[in-house]
C-alpha cells in the first residue's frame, strides 16, 4: 500500500503579499537609516529610546531658551546703544546752550540775537526725544505708539509715561533695557507730595493685603482665649482665617466659627466672642452674658496657632497694660483721657491735688492719683518703683473701655511718656492701628484727616503753564444727586488730569499719601487752597505748597543761588563762641555749615541743616539747672513773610572786674533781661545784693524770667557769665537810675550795651553765594536776630534739559541778565542727568556682556548644550552609512528573490 502524498497549494496572491511586506519593511529601514544619517540622531521616534529621547527633549528646550536669552541680550544692547547715541546728541545741545548762557552774561552781548539759535536747539531736542526706531518711540515708556513730547505754547509737554520694561537674560534674571525720559533729561516736575498721613480708616471692605502699609496679613488660625486669674475654666476658639479676603470676612469667620458658638443657649449672639469693626479697628469682645461676669477676673488674649503671625498682623496681640514711665523720680502732672464701654469720655488732670500745677513727686504718687481720680475705671500699679532709672506705672482699664488711657505730658524738668500702646480692657481686644495703604479704589470718605474731619470738596487752586484755575471737586461730592457711588482716588486724579493744566496724580511709594506733578517743562507748578485764608482741600491732602516745602532751586526763578563750588556753605559767628564751657573745652570761632549741593533741597531742609549741625549743638551741665541742651543759633521761618530768620541764642555778660557788680558809687543799677518767643522778662537790682558772680548767677537762674519755664541758663564762665537759651534770643541792658557810678557791664562807651564785643554775623564761604541768596549776609547791629529777605516761591519745576533750554530761551528773549546764573545751574544739572544716565547705560551693557554678547555664543552655553545633545542622541556617521548600505543590500536581495518566486503556474488556475 502506497503512502499518500500530502499536497499544499499556495496562491500567487498570498505569495505576492508576503514579498511586498518584506519589501516595505526594507524600504522603511532604508528611510529611517537615511533620516538618522541626515539628522545625525541615533533614533527618530521617542519609542525607539525613551530615556534618551526625554533627555534630548530637555536639552533642546534649554538650548532654545539659551538662544532666546542670547537674542534678548543682543536686542537689549542694540537698544541701549541707540539710547546712548541719542543722549549723546542731547548732551551736545546742552553743552552748546551752557556756553551760550555763559557768553550771554557779558553786558555787551546782544542776548536777543542768541534767542533764535536756542529756540532751534529746543526744537531739535524735542525731535531727539521723539526718536522712533522703526518699532517704537524709545523715550515713551510703555506708551510707545505715539510721540511722547510735543511743544505747547512754547513749552514741552510729556505725553508718555515713566513705566519700565524688562527683558529676561537668563533663568531668574531680568534687566531693564529702557531709559526713563524723566531720569534722563527731565520730563515731569518734582512731586508736590502729601506732608500728612492719608492712610484711610479701615472699614469692613478693606482688603487684608492692603493692611500694615501693604505688607498684608499672614493668614492662619487665630486662637482667641479667655482665661482667669482665679479658678474659672479657660475657654478657647480656634478660627481658620485662610480664606479671608477683607476685614468683613475676618469678622464673619470669627462670629460663625463652630468653636466660637455656644450650643444650647438662647442668648443672641450665641458666640463666646463677638467681632466687629470699631472706628477703623478690629474689636473682639467677650460675651459676658454667656461666659458670666467675673468682674476683673477675666483675661482675653489672641495668638496665632503654630507660630502664625495672624494675631500680630491683625493688631490683636496688644492686650497688655499701658505703661507710663517717668524720667527720674519726680514727674509733672498728667492729663488722662479714658473712653468707657458706653462711649463716655472722661478727661482729668492727675496730680497730687488734681490741679495742673501740682507736680507728682514719684511713681507711687502717680499710681495713687490715677486710682483716686478714676475709681474703678482705671487700675494703676507700680511696675518699677521710685528710685530706679525709670520709674514705671502700668495702667489697665477695668471697665471694658475701648481706648483705655492716653497721657498728655505737661511741661517740667521731668515728665511722663507712654512706652506701650493699646491700653485695652481685659474683656475687650481692640486692635492697634491696622494701617491700610492707599489704592486707586480708596474712597475719599475713607481718607483719614485730623479731628475726624470729612473730605473737603472745595477743590484746589492750580497754577501751571501760564494758566490759573480753581478746580472745584463739587462734582465728586457724594451728596450730589447725580453721584450713585462714592468717589475714589481714581476719580480725584481723573478730575485733576482733565482740568487742562497738565497735572497728574499718583499714590506715593509708601502708600500713605498722594503726589501731584506737572507734565509740562519750562513752567512752575503751584498748588494751594482756593481760599488762602482758610485751610481747605490742599491743606487737608497735604499738597498745599508753602514756602518751607519749596526747593531752593525753585526760588526766585533760580536767581542768586548756585552750587558751582564743591561745598556751598557759610560760617555763623555768635556773640559767645570763644568762651570756655563747663567741661573746659573752648568754643570754636564759628559754626561752619556745609551744604554739598542745594539740588533737591527744600527751604525746610536748609533750616534743618543749620539746626542739626554738630557744631551748632550746646550741652552744658549746670549745678543749678541740670543738663542744658539746645542750639547756639536757631534757623526758622519768618512768621510774616516768605523768608528765613537766624537767631543767636547765646550771650555773655562781661564785667568791669570781679567787683564790678558792686556799685562803687553806691548807686544801684538795674539789669534788664528778656527772651524772645516768651512773655517772661525780669529786672535785677544790682548793688549789695550781689557780692560776687556766683550770687548773680543764682539770682538770674531763680529770677522771674524763669518763673514758668527755664528760659535762660546763667553759667559762670571765668570772670564772665554765659547766658544760653533753648527758647529764643536773649537781650539785656543796664539801667542807671541816676547819680553816676561805674557801669556793671563792660560796655566801654555805651551804658545800655546789650552785647559783647564779638558781633553776631554770617559770612559766606569763598565762591558761595548762599547767605546773599537768602539775605542773611548781615553783620553788626542786628540785635541777635538776622531776618532774611522775602523770597518768591513760584512752585515746583521740571528739572532737566527741556526746562533749562526753555528758561534760557525766555531769558534771552526778555534780556533778563539776572536769570542767567541760575539757568547755568539748570544746564549743569541737566548735563549731569544725561551723564549719569549714560553711565548707567554703560553699566547695563557691560552686565549684558558688551561686545562678547554680540557674538554667536556669549558664554559658551549654547555650544555646551549642542555638544551634549550630540552626545546623547548622536550617531557615528561611518556606522550609520554601513547600516544604510546593509539595508540597501537586503532590499536588492528581496527584489531579486521576488522576481524568481512570483511566477504564474498551472496550479494558480486550477
Amino acid at each position: 500500500m502506497s503512502t499518500p502524498v500530502s499536497l499544499s497549494r499556495t496562491t500567487i496572491g498570498l505569495t505576492t503579499g508576503t514579498i511586498l511586506d518584506n519589501i516595505f519593511r526594507s524600504t522603511q529601514d532604508i528611510t529611517d537609516a537615511q533620516a538618522r544619517l541626515i539628522a545625525q540622531r541615533a533614533f527618530i521616534r521617542a519609542s525607539e529610546a525613551p530615556t534618551k529621547a526625554n533627555e534630548t527633549l530637555t536639552l533642546i528646550t534649554q538650548l532654545r531658551k539659551t538662544q532666546q536669552f542670547q537674542e534678548n541680550r543682543r536686542q537689549a544692547i542694540t537698544k541701549l546703544r541707540t539710547y546712548d547715541q541719542k543722549l549723546s546728541e542731547i548732551e551736545e545741545i546742552l553743552i552748546r546752550a551752557k556756553q551760550t548762557a555763559i557768553a550771554a552774561v557779558d553786558p555787551s552781548v546782544d542776548r536777543k540775537s542768541l534767542y533764535f539759535g536756542i529756540n532751534e536747539d529746543l526744537e531739535r531736542l524735542v525731535s531727539l526725544a521723539n526718536y522712533y526706531d522703526g518699532r517704537e518711540y524709545i523715550f515713551g515708556g510703555t506708551r510707545v505708539e505715539k510721540e511722547p513730547f510735543k511743544i505747547v505754547n512754547g513749552l514741552v509737554e510729556f505725553l508718555g509715561n515713566t513705566e519700565d520694561t524688562k527683558t529676561r537674560t537668563n533663568d531668574g534674571e531680568t534687566i531693564s533695557f529702557k531709559v526713563d525720559a524723566d531720569t534722563a533729561f527731565g520730563a515731569v516736575s518734582n512731586d508736590i507730595s502729601s506732608n500728612v498721613d492719608l492712610n484711610p480708616q479701615a472699614t469692613s471692605r478693606t482688603r487684608l493685603t492692603d493692611l500694615n502699609a501693604g505688607k498684608g496679613v499672614e493668614l492662619g488660625t487665630l486662637v482667641l482665649r479667655v482665661g482667669t486669674r482665679g479658678s474659672q475654666t479657660p475657654r478657647t476658639a480656634s478660627i481658620n482665617l485662610e480664606g479671608a479676603d477683607t476685614l468683613s470676612d475676618v469678622v464673619n469667620l470669627i462670629n460663625r466659627d463652630p468653636t466660637n458658638v455656644v450650643q444650647g443657649v438662647s442668648t443672641s449672639p450665641n458666640t463666646l466672642f463677638t467681632a466687629s469693626i470699631y472706628e477703623g479697628r478690629l474689636r473682639i469682645e467677650l460675651n459676658e452674658e454667656i461666659y458670666g461676669n467675673y468682674e476683673n477676673d477675666l483675661v482675653l488674649t489672641a495668638e496665632g496657632l503654630g507660630g502664625s503671625n495672624v494675631a500680630v498682623d491683625l493688631g490683636l496681640d496688644n492686650n497688655t497694660a499701658g505703661t507710663v514711665v517717668s524720667s527720674g523720680n519726680a514727674a509733672s502732672s498728667a492729663t488722662i483721657t479714658h473712653t468707657a464701654k458706653d462711649g463716655t469720655v472722661t478727661t482729668q488732670v492727675v496730680s497730687t491735688d488734681g490741679s495742673a500745677t501740682s507736680a507728682l513727686e514719684n511713681a507711687e504718687q502717680l499710681r495713687d492719683a490715677i486710682n483716686t481720680a478714676f475709681s474703678n475705671k482705671l487700675e494703676a500699679e507700680v511696675v518699677t518703683p521710685t528710685g530706679t532709672a525709670n520709674a514705671t506705672v502700668a495702667i489697665r482699664p477695668v471697665d471694658g473701655g475701648f481706648s483705655g488711657a492716653s497721657v498728655d505730658v505737661s511741661a517740667g524738668t521731668a515728665d511722663f511718656s507712654t512706652t506701650s500702646g493699646g491700653f485695652t480692657s481685659d474683656h475687650i481686644l481692640l486692635s492697634s492701628e491696622l494701617d491700610p495703604k492707599l489704592t486707586m479704589q480708596t474712597k475719599l470718605s475713607d481718607l483719614r484727616f485730623a479731628n475726624g474731619a470729612a473730605f473737603n470738596y472745595e477743590g484746589l487752586h492750580i497754577e501751571n503753564g501760564g494758566e490759573s484755575v480753581d478746580l472745584s471737586f463739587a462734582t465728586l461730592d457724594p451728596t450730589n444727586a447725580g453721584n450713585k457711588e462714592e468717589p475714589t482716588l481714581q476719580n480725584l486724579f481723573g478730575l485733576i488730569e482733565r482740568a487742562g493744566v497738565f497735572v497728574k496724580g499718583k499714590i506715593n511709594d509708601d502708600g500713605d499719601g498722594i503726589e501731584l506733578y506737572s507734565t509740562l517743562s519750562g513752567s512752575p507748578l503751584l498748588i494751594r487752597d482756593i481760599d488762602t485764608q482758610v485751610s481747605g482741600t490742599a491743606t487737608q491732602l497735604g499738597v498745599n505748597l508753602d514756602f518751607a516745602r519749596t526747593y531752593l532751586t525753585d526760588l526766585n526763578s533760580f536767581k542768586g543761588i548756585n552750587d558751582d563750588a564743591l561745598e556751598v556753605g557759610m560760617s555763623i559767628y555768635t556773640h559767645d563762641r570763644n568762651a570756655t564751657n563747663s567741661s573746659g573745652t573752648s568754643g570754636l570761632d564759628a559754626i561752619r555749615i556745609d551744604i554739598p549741593s542745594i539740588a533737591g533741597m527744600t527751604v525746610q531742609d536748609f533750616l534743618d541743616t543749620i539746626n542739626d549741625d554738630e557744631q551748632n549743638q550746646f550741652d552744658y551741665d549746670s549745678t543749678l539747672g541740670g543738663s542744658v541742651t539746645g542750639t547756639f543759633v536757631k534757623a526758622k521761618l519768618n512768621s510774616t513773610s516768605d523768608g528765613i530768620v537766624i537767631e543767636d541764642r547765646t550771650q555773655i555778660l562781661q564785667f568791669n572786674g570781679l567787683d564790678g557788680i558792686n556799685d562803687s558809687g553806691g548807686t544801684a543799677h538795674t539789669l534788664n533781661f528778656d527772651v524772645s518767643n516768651t512773655t517772661d522778662s525780669a529786672s535785677l537790682i544790682a548793688g549789695t545784693d550781689f557780692t560776687d558772680l556766683d550770687s548773680l548767677v543764682t539770682a538770674i537762674n531763680n529770677s522771674a524770667l524763669n518763673a514758668t519755664t527755664q528760659n535762660v541758663y546763667a553759667l559762670r564762665d571765668g570772670n564772665n557769665i554765659r547766658l544760653v537759651s533753648p527758647t529764643g534770643v536773649i537781650t539785656f541792658s543796664e539801667t542807671d537810675p541816676g547819680g553816676g557810678g561805674a557801669a556793671i557791664i563792660n560796655d566801654e562807651t555805651d551804658s545800655t550795651a546789650s552785647f559783647a564785643e564779638q558781633s553776631f554775623r554770617i559770612e559766606r564761604d569763598e565762591n558761595s553765594f548762599t547767605p546773599e541768596a537768602f539775605g542773611i549776609d548781615q553783620g553788626v547791629g542786628n540785635s541777635g536776630v538776622i531776618n532774611g529777605k522775602t523770597m518768591q516761591a513760584e512752585g515746583h519745576r521740571t528739572v532737566g534739559a527741556f526746562s533749562a533750554l526753555s528758561n534760557l530761551r525766555n531769558a534771552l528773549l526778555e534780556d533778563d541778565l539776572a536769570a542767567l546764573p541760575g539757568i547755568q545751574l539748570q544746564l549743569k544739572q541737566a548735563i549731569d542727568k544725561i551723564l549719569a544716565t549714560r553711565e548707567t547705560i554703560g553699566q547695563r551693557e557691560q552686565s549684558l556682556g558688551g561686545e562678547l554678547a554680540l557674538g554667536d555664543d556669549f558664554d559658551g552655553s549654547a555650544t555646551r548644550l549642542t555638544a551634549r545633545i550630540s552626545e546623547v542622541a548622536g550617531i557615528d556617521p561611518v556606522q550609520a552609512k554601513l547600516k544604510l548600505d546593509e539595508f540597501m543590500a537586503i532590499f536588492q536581495l528581496g527584489l531579486s528573490s521576488a522576481s524568481r518566486v512570483v511566477q504564474v503556474s498551472l496550479l494558480d488556475y486550477i
